[in-house]
């Protein structure tokens, strides 16, 4: 039989970010607090290195309380700048916030972000590298309430949560995941999140292409040959 010649398709449509599908027992206080339909002012400060899932909690926490009926908005700040003062949110989860400082507006419009939320008993969700108590912010209003908030640290996986979370991705894509794989995968290749899910999407477009299993040398070649490319 003659083998069909693929072609590329949209792979594994993104997923809907929630608590249901994060995983990281270590994390378990900061998602029950993320989870929770409370309706007081709350000001809740996300911190760690970049691929631990910062991101996906600041998703999960806007799904979650959406499906609590309030106003939630998500808004990644290195790609969008921060929301005007009028967005009508009582839930606002602020991605990738700088360590390194804002600008002087971006400062003064963050203070009034601030003040609008406490004032309409919202949310304020920021994620950043760093806490609060870390970055550098000139003006004395905000830094002041940066302090305040309630924060915490998001913990990076174990190797064997990052297994379970590779297998469940394969899984979802219709791929079989071998030890050997995995085992090369994991000590040749960056090891965050958000590089992992890359690699994943590579192999998963390459092996529908080429109709091939993943091997070791699959992978290798996939990734190396993509790699010479950038």
């Amino acid at each position: 039989m003659k083998k069909r010649q693929q072609l590329p398709l949209p792979f594994a449509a993104p997923k809907r970010c929630t608590f249901a599908n994060f995983l990281g027992i270590s994390n378990d206080e900061l998602i029950g607090v993320l989870s929770r339909p409370q309706q007081t002012f709350a000001f809740i400060w996300l911190y760690g290195p970049s691929g631990v899932g910062k991101s996906h909690l600041l998703r999960a926490t806007v799904d979650a309380q959406i499906g609590f009926g309030r106003t939630a908005v998500y808004v990644d700040r290195a790609q969008q700048g921060l929301p005007e003062l009028s967005l009508d949110a009582q839930v606002l989860a602020i991605d990738h916030l700088p360590s390194d400082g804002l600008k002087p507006e971006e400062e003064k419009l963050l203070v009034a972000l601030y003040q609008s939320l406490s004032v309409r008993g919202g949310w304020l969700v920021v994620s950043c590298d760093v806490s609060p108590l870390a970055g550098r912010w000139n003006l004395p209003d905000l830094a002041s309430r940066l302090h305040s908030a309630q924060t915490f640290a998001v913990e990076p996986l174990d190797e064997a949560q990052v297994r379970v979370l590779l297998a469940r991705w394969a899984r979802e894509r219709g791929l079989s995941l071998p030890k050997p794989v995995v085992d090369y995968w994991l000590t040749r290749r960056n090891r965050s999140l958000t590089a992992l899910h890359r690699d994943l999407e590579l192999l998963d477009e390459a092996a529908w292409v080429e109709q091939r299993r993943l091997t070791v040398p699959f992978m290798k070649g996939v990734l190396e040959s993509r790699a010479g490319e950038a």
